[in-house]
């Protein structure tokens, strides 16, 4: 288990910047943490970071609840399963074609129990202030 307090969208950059640049086809991120935490916020640089697209545009797949994202060497898949009433729909979705890609997914409650051990865990609680954020992170090897 690793923790670190981030205390700025800068520096919540840096840290996705670092994962960013572990992650390879197979793996699988979960992202944890209440509403407003910052899932999507971690979600959109660490897409950025690994399609070398700053400027690409990432919405939160809240309603369509995957997006799909063409990276250099391997799709991004990122889920949103806030709205999942059963983990069988997440079949649907194509979730056994994003854990052969990059899955990121947040929300993953639902399907812990078919989530495979590849797997980063990111727990994103709110911090002292607003700006202010702990990341506990689980199964990450640096």
């Amino acid at each position: 288990m690793m923790q670190i307090i981030i205390n700025s969208l800068v520096e919540l950059d840096k840290f996705a910047a670092n994962i960013a640049q572990k992650l390879e086809a197979g793996m699988v991120v979960c992202l944890r943490g209440d509403l407003g935490a910052g899932k999507t916020t971690l979600s959109r640089s660490l897409i950025r970071h690994i399609t070398k697209n700053h400027n690409l545009e990432i919405t939160s797949p809240t309603f369509n609840l995957v997006h799909l994202y063409n990276a250099p060497r391997f799709k991004i898949w990122h889920f949103d399963l806030y709205r999942l009433k059963t983990a069988e729909e997440v079949y649907e979705l194509g979730i056994d074609d994003a854990f052969n890609e990059l899955a990121i997914i947040e929300w993953p409650e639902i399907i812990e129990n078919i989530l495979p051990s590849n797997k980063i865990d990111i727990l994103i609680e709110i911090g002292e202030n607003e700006n202010s954020r702990i990341i506990t992170m689980n199964n990450y090897h640096d």
